[in-house]
C-alpha cells in the first residue's frame, strides 16, 4: 500500500560516515576478480528495460537515501541511475505482509554471510551520452553514504554489508555499465512495505535535482497539507532565500510548474509572514512525454477523479473503496465516462435547483449519485438487454 512518510524524516539515523578514506575505486575493465575480494556476488539481475510508467520507491529507501540536505549532492544523472535501479528491480519488489515467501527467498540468497552483493547493469544511453559525466555520476554514487550497514533477518540474525548504494563500477560490455549493490541496499529497494509510486520519466523531464527531491518530500505530506518555515526549506534543500515571497516565486513556482506537467502529484502554496503553506493535489492532465502508455494517463485521470470525489463529498476510505473497486474491476473507458457524465448531470441539477453539490456528503452523496448512475445507464446499449444497472455503490 502507498503511505505517506513523517515530515522531514525526523528521528531517522542516517549513519553518515565522516572523513571516510576507504573509498572503492571505479573499475573500467572486464577483469572482475578484484571486485569480490572483500565480498561475494550471489546474484546477477538480468536487464529489465524501462517499459513501465510507474515505479515504486519504498518509504524506508526514500527516508534514508533521498531525503535531507545531503541528498542535494546527487546530480540529475546520479538520480537517473537510482531511478533505473528501482525500475530494473521492480519485478523483485514485495511487501512482507502479503508476500512472506519473497522475504524468505531474499534472505536465503543474501543473508547466509556478511558482505554479499548483487550485480546490475544499466545501458549508458539511459543516463547520458557524455562519458565524462557518466563517470562522474557513478563516482558520486559510489561515495554517497558509503559505510558499513546492518540489518536483521526475520529470525533475528544480524547481517552486515559495506558500501553506498553502488560499488565496484566497471564496463562489462559495450554500451553498458555494471556495478554491485550490497545486500543492505537491495533489501531497501525491493522490500516496499509502504511506498509511493513515481513516474519513471519524471527524472528525464525535470532537469533539476532539487525539483526531483522536492517531489519525494511532497510525497510524504498528507493531502491536507502542512505549514513550514522558510528556514526549514532552506536547510532541507540547501537553498538560501531570505523571505517567503522570494522562495515561492523563485523556488516553489518553477517546481510546481514542472510537477503540473510531468507528475501525477503537484501542489498549491501560499505564505503568511515566513510561514509557507503547501498542499499536495493529484494532477488531472500531464504532458504527452510524461508517460509511455496512454493507459497511464487514464489511470492518472481516474485517480484525480477519485480524490476529487473524496474531498468534495467527504467520503471515507471505505466509502470510496466501492467506487474504486468498480472502476478497477471494469477497466472499460465507457464505465469511467458513465461515472463522469452521471456526476456532471448531478452537479447541473444541483445548480438548477439552487442546491450546493457539496451539501451531499458521505452516504447521502452515494445514494444521490447512484440515482444518476442508474439514469445514465438506462440510456446505454447494455440496458436494452439488462435493464437493471449492475453498478452498485451501496450494499443495499
Amino acid at each position: 500500500m502507498e503511505q505517506q512518510l513523517d515530515l522531514f524524516g525526523k528521528n531517522i539515523n542516517y549513519n553518515i560516515p565522516k572523513n571516510k578514506k576507504n573509498v572503492l575505486p571505479l573499475h573500467y575493465s572486464k577483469d572482475t576478480s578484484k571486485m569480490v575480494a572483500k565480498g561475494k556476488v550471489v546474484k546477477t539481475y538480468k536487464e529489465l528495460p524501462p517499459t513501465v510508467d510507474f515505479i515504486r520507491f519504498g518509504n524506508e529507501f526514500v527516508d534514508e537515501f533521498l531525503s535531507g540536505k545531503e541528498a542535494t549532492k546527487l546530480t540529475i544523472n546520479a538520480l537517473k541511475i537510482v531511478f533505473n535501479i528501482v525500475s530494473q528491480l521492480r519485478n523483485e519488489q514485495f511487501q512482507k505482509k502479503s508476500a512472506p515467501r519473497q522475504l524468505t527467498l531474499f534472505e536465503d540468497e543474501f543473508t547466509s554471510e556478511h558482505n554479499l552483493f548483487a550485480e546490475l547493469s544499466i545501458k549508458n544511453s539511459l543516463i547520458t551520452s557524455n562519458s565524462e559525466e557518466l563517470k562522474k555520476a557513478y563516482a558520486s554514487l559510489v561515495k554517497y553514504k558509503m559505510d558499513w550497514y546492518k540489518f536483521n533477518t526475520s529470525d533475528g540474525s544480524e547481517v552486515e554489508a559495506f558500501g553506498g548504494l553502488i560499488s565496484n563500477v566497471y564496463y562489462r560490455e559495450k554500451g553498458y555499465t555494471s556495478f554491485l549493490i550490497s545486500s543492505y541496499w537491495v533489501k531497501r529497494v525491493i522490500q516496499i512495505d509502504n511506498y509511493n509510486k513515481t513516474l519513471y520519466k519524471l527524472v528525464y523531464n525535470v532537469r533539476s535535482n532539487k525539483h526531483i527531491l522536492f517531489y519525494f518530500w511532497l510525497s510524504k505530506l498528507p493531502m491536507d497539507g502542512t505549514q513550514v518555515k522558510v528556514s526549514t526549506i532552506n536547510n532541507y534543500f540547501d537553498v538560501n532565500y531570505t523571505n517567503a515571497r522570494d522562495m515561492c516565486r523563485d523556488f516553489l513556482k518553477p517546481i510546481r510548474e514542472n510537477l503540473n506537467k510531468y507528475s501525477h502529484k503537484s501542489f498549491n502554496y501560499n505564505y503568511l509572514g515566513e510561514i509557507i503553506t503547501i498542499k499536495p493535489y493529484l494532477t488531472r492532465e500531464i504532458e504527452a512525454e510524461a508517460t509511455n502508455d496512454k493507459v497511464t494517463k487514464e489511470e492518472i485521470k481516474k485517480d484525480y477523479k477519485m480524490r476529487y470525489l473524496k474531498d468534495r463529498h467527504q467520503l471515507t476510505e471505505e466509502e470510496l473503496k466501492k467506487i474504486k473497486s468498480i472502476i478497477e474491476a471494469d477497466k472499460r473507458e465507457k464505465t469511467l465516462v458513465l461515472f463522469s457524465e452521471a456526476y456532471e448531470d448531478f452537479v447541473a441539477d444541483c445548480r438548477k435547483n439552487k442546491e450546493r453539490a457539496t451539501d451531499y456528503i458521505g452516504n447521502k452523496f452515494l445514494i444521490k449519485y447512484q440515482e444518476y448512475i442508474d439514469k445514465k445507464y438506462s440510456n446505454t446499449r447494455e440496458a436494452r438487454f439488462n435493464s437493471k444497472c449492475p453498478i452498485k455503490l451501496l450494499d443495499i
